[in-house]
């Protein structure tokens, strides 16, 4: 008998195929590498914002100089409404090329229970929130009449949003609160937002007293009085949603966490 015969029930191993430097460049262990999502998420809005305005403007959906000055309640909706389902196209568009749910992306909350997957970790989550958040008060810096504590509020009040993001896995309540939040400002109480003002109000009032505590000019986010409405909403967030977002679960990131 042959003692180094071959062993017929051996099979070789096949040797594993290394991606290349390509691949790896634009692709990791989750798929396309965040960077390069962010780049085309950017392309795509800085591409269909534009067509979609000038769509609106073409057809005169919103009339010319509509915008402009004190603007009326449909003009305003109508252009909001079209950034709205610009965000959602781009987001749906982004979760078809990532080859992830919807729901990953915040915007799935009415069937977010059948999805549950999340590739994010805490720090990566709390990094990304300030960073968006800086950047959402930076922006409101084109507002005319924005001041510097509008700037600050705004950015906080960005981190409450994205707290509620990190509770719930959902931009529904961000997006309610904020909606509501401008609304009441512009058409309710007839104040200034973000310095702009607009017509057709129900009420009609002028701020009194030094700009620091009334707002002034930019409007009630322009106020210290904002900073502990901000803190009231953090507690209504923790004390009140619903912790169904599998960040919410990471305590080794957690930030300080109130115990109902």
């Amino acid at each position: 008998m042959n003692d180094f015969a071959p062993d017929p029930s051996f099979s070789p191993q096949p040797t594993p195929v290394l991606p290349s430097t390509t691949h790896r460049i634009f692709f990791g262990q989750d798929g396309l590498r965040a960077g390069w999502s962010l780049l085309i998420a950017v392309a795509l809005f800085s591409t269909l914002f534009p067509v979609a305005n000038t769509l609106a403007h073409k057809t005169h959906l919103i009339p010319p100089h509509a915008l402009e000055r004190a603007p009326s309640p449909i003009p305003v909706l109508i252009s909001e409404g079209l950034a709205f389902l610009v965000t959602l196209l781009v987001t749906w568009i982004m979760s078809k090329i990532e080859r992830r749910p919807l729901s990953v992306y915040g915007l799935g909350g009415l069937y977010r229970s059948g999805f549950k997957a999340n590739n994010s970790r805490a720090l990566g989550f709390w990094s990304a929130a300030v960073l968006v958040s800086f950047g959402f008060g930076a922006v409101h810096g084109s507002n005319p009449g924005e001041s510097p504590i509008g700037l600050i509020c705004a950015a906080l009040a960005s981190l409450v949003f994205c707290l509620s993001l990190w509770r719930t896995g959902s931009l529904w309540w961000a997006i309610g609160l904020h909606t509501t939040w401008d609304w009441a400002q512009s058409f309710l109480y007839g104040v200034a937002d973000s310095g702009a003002s607009f017509r057709f109000h129900l009420l009609a009032t002028h701020p009194v007293g030094r700009p620091i505590l009334s707002g002034g000019a930019t409007g009630p986010e322009g106020s210290l009085f904002v900073l502990p409405i901000l803190f009231l909403l953090t507690l209504v967030i923790l004390f009140t949603l619903p912790r169904t977002s599998q960040l919410a679960d990471d305590h080794e990131f957690l930030p300080t966490e109130v115990q109902a």
